[in-house]
């Protein structure tokens, strides 16, 4: 009964309950992240579905909630509207309500149309930034030795930062690094020398996380997120000749530097293989930068 009830409440959560903060908030959003559209469950995940759900009550909440079978897809696209700063958040967002409320029509609770359904979400404009060297040296050089360990590691395996963070003592053995990513599933080996090794003979602990945040506690994705904004910020307040091109650095960059890196020192097989990538051609979007060519003369 306990589950019933809480996801009854988590389902009416994400369509307007805003403000409620019980004793069973956290029952209510456990069964929405459990339900979420994701490959992996994860301390990650559930803060990414913690968060979408929090953004949609605050949208469809107030002092009016609106019922369940009162959301119009009218009602879904004026939220990715209101959200249109962010279109990846609110697209994402929407993953999540579309979720909940197929889970709710499974139970019972309403037999009305997915609101979600073929409405039209954000168009993602591709990302071209590139990472050169002397802006990731730049950030480099001012964060702290954690920091540091994050971007080498997210550089030269050229994994997803919530990969990286969650990265455990039980994936490394018999001098190999064993990574299964969280959005794909993909399994990849890593051997463990140069900096890699470098950095887990250093930081590895016999049984936990290798990144933990200040409190002791595993390191998560967010988490990552913000102090790289913060250390960015930093940087372009002591370079300001550098703030507009440090201004579009995301820790998710290093990703596509390393895919762009390898293309350009090998090919896009190579890239391939080292991002995890079913298809060279899903590769090709992490590539920045194309090989210098040279004249026929």
């Amino acid at each position: 009964m306990l589950r019933h009830k809480a996801m009854i409440q988590a389902a009416r959560l994400a369509f307007g309950f805003a403000g409620i903060y019980d004793e069973d908030e956290a029952e209510r959003i456990k069964d929405a992240k459990d339900h979420a559209p994701t490959n992996a469950a994860s301390r990650n995940t559930i803060s990414s579905a913690n968060n979408a759900v929090r953004k949609l009550s605050k949208f469809f909440g107030g002092d009016n909630p609106a019922p369940l079978d009162e959301i119009e897809p009218a009602h879904v696209r004026r939220y990715l509207d209101w959200r249109k700063d962010t279109p990846g958040g609110a697209n994402n967002e929407i993953g999540y309500l579309s979720a909940i409320f197929n889970y709710a029509r499974e139970q019972g609770w309403t037999s009305k149309e997915n609101p979600c359904r073929n409405v039209k979400k954000h168009s993602k404009k591709r990302r071209e930034v590139y990472i050169e060297d002397y802006l990731y040296q730049a950030v480099y050089q001012a964060a702290s030795q954690q920091m540091r360990d994050l971007m080498d590691i997210a550089y030269i395996t050229g994994q997803r930062p919530v990969d990286i963070v969650g990265i455990h003592s039980s994936h490394i053995h018999e001098g190999i690094l064993h990574i299964s990513q969280q959005k794909t599933g993909a399994k990849l080996r890593f051997e463990i020398s140069g900096k890699l090794k470098e950095i887990i003979d250093r930081i590895h602990q016999d049984n936990g996380y290798l990144f933990l945040n200040s409190h002791g506690k595993p390191l998560t994705r967010d988490s990552l997120g913000r102090q790289f904004l913060e250390l960015r910020k930093t940087v372009m307040q002591q370079r300001p000749e550098l703030a507009e091109e440090l201004s579009n650095f995301q820790f998710r960059d290093l990703r596509a530097k390393a895919a762009t890196d390898i293309y350009l020192a090998a090919d896009t097989r190579s890239a391939s293989d080292q991002l995890g990538h079913a298809s060279e051609q899903m590769t090709k979007t992490y590539i920045r930068r194309g090989k210098i060519l040279k004249p026929l003369k």
